[in-house]
């Protein structure tokens, strides 16, 4: 389908393929709950992101506050959330950043910016930067690993909770929305 859609619009292809493509990695790194929430209801999710860790996350209570601006994150302008990494806030002023974090955060908590000023090509990408300030997520929606680094050794939260021919042995097996396909 990415192919058929590149062939009448390269920079349509583009963001349709990663946008579209990160709901591996949500349902590989993110627990049941989360997926619950993020993929929602109607099951409508694209995603942008972006490799490089931005900002910092500040643990909350039972939620995550997040600063940052996330450059080239193609796809922002079509997206209903945006997955990126960042680093845990100092314990206290003057110390290193704490580990990485990897996030899923909603629409409404971000801004999409319009750095491309006239660049044609890169402007029909959609690869503008994404703006968090005092961003709040819940703390569920965050795991402490990479993007790169998502482990799969003995499965994934994606294979305890979902049940499709490809994933056997889910207890979800009425939900199949948002499912991988077989």
């Amino acid at each position: 389908m990415v192919t058929e859609v590149a062939r009448g619009c390269p920079s349509s292809g583009w963001a349709l393929s990663l946008t579209a493509a990160h709901v591996l990695q949500v349902m590989s790194a993110f627990g049941e709950r989360a997926q619950d929430e993020i993929f929602g209801a109607d099951g409508e999710f694209r995603t942008a992101s972006t490799l490089a860790p931005v900002g910092v996350a500040q643990p909350d209570g039972d939620h995550v506050i997040l600063d940052g601006t996330w450059p080239y994150s193609s796809g922002a302008p079509y997206s209903t959330h945006y997955v990126g990494q960042t680093l845990r806030a100092p314990e206290k002023p003057g110390d290193a950043p704490g580990p990485l974090v990897l996030f899923c955060a909603p629409r409404e908590v971000w801004t999409v910016l319009d750095d491309w000023h006239g660049v044609l090509g890169l402007r029909g990408s959609g690869s503008n930067s994404i703006r968090m300030a005092q961003a709040r997520i819940p703390a569920h929606h965050t795991v402490g690993i990479g993007l790169l680094d998502l482990p799969v050794e003995g499965g994934s939260p994606a294979r305890s909770c979902t049940a499709t021919p490809c994933m056997p042995g889910g207890h979800r097996a009425s939900s199949t929305a948002n499912s991988p396909p077989s």
